[in-house]
C-alpha cells in the first residue's frame, strides 16, 4: 500500500504545475486556475485506496502562490544555469513549470532537496518519460537546488 500522505503531496505537486502551465498559457489569475485544477477528475493517476478529495490543496495552491510570488528569482537563477544558446524562454512551457514549481519548493526551504529534485522528476516523467529530458531536468533541479540555497 502506497503512503497516502505522500501520494496526496505528489498528487499535489503535479497539479501545481499543472495550474502554473496554464496560468502562463491563459493568462488567467492563478486562484481561478487553481480552483479549476482541483475539480480535475485524478484517478486515473492514484492508487485505489486514496480519494481525489485528500488531495493536498493547501499544498497545491501554496506552490503556485510560492512559484509566482518567487518567479523572477526563480527564472533568472535558471536562466543562469541553462546556455546562453538555450534560455528559459526556448524551453517546453511543462518545463519551465516544473522548473518554477521546484523552484518554489526549494526557496520556501521545507522540504529537503534531495526530495524536492525525485518529486518532481517523477512529475517530469508523467509528462514526458524519456530519458533525456529526465537527465536534462534532474540536471537543472540539481544546481537549481544549490544556487537557490545560496
Amino acid at each position: 500500500m502506497t503512503n497516502s500522505k505522500t501520494q496526496t503531496r505528489s498528487l499535489a505537486r503535479l497539479l501545481a504545475v499543472q495550474a502554473l502551465f496554464e496560468i502562463e498559457a491563459s493568462r488567467r489569475p492563478f486562484e481561478d486556475v487553481v480552483a479549476e485544477i482541483a475539480e480535475i477528475d485524478l484517478s486515473s493517476l492514484m492508487d485505489a485506496d486514496v480519494e481525489p478529495a485528500k488531495i493536498d490543496q493547501k499544498l497545491t495552491k501554496s506552490l503556485v502562490y510560492d512559484a509566482i510570488h518567487n518567479q523572477i528569482k526563480i527564472d533568472q537563477t535558471t536562466n543562469t544555469i541553462l546556455k546562453e544558446n538555450w534560455p528559459l524562454a526556448k524551453i517546453d512551457p511543462i518545463l519551465r513549470a516544473i522548473f518554477r514549481a521546484a523552484g518554489a519548493e526549494m526557496v520556501a526551504g521545507s522540504t529537503p532537496p534531495k526530495v524536492v529534485i525525485n518529486e518532481y522528476l517523477n512529475v517530469t516523467k508523467a509528462f514526458d518519460d524519456r530519458k533525456d529530458t529526465v537527465s536534462f531536468v534532474n540536471a537543472i533541479l540539481d544546481r537549481l537546488s544549490f544556487q537557490l540555497r545560496t
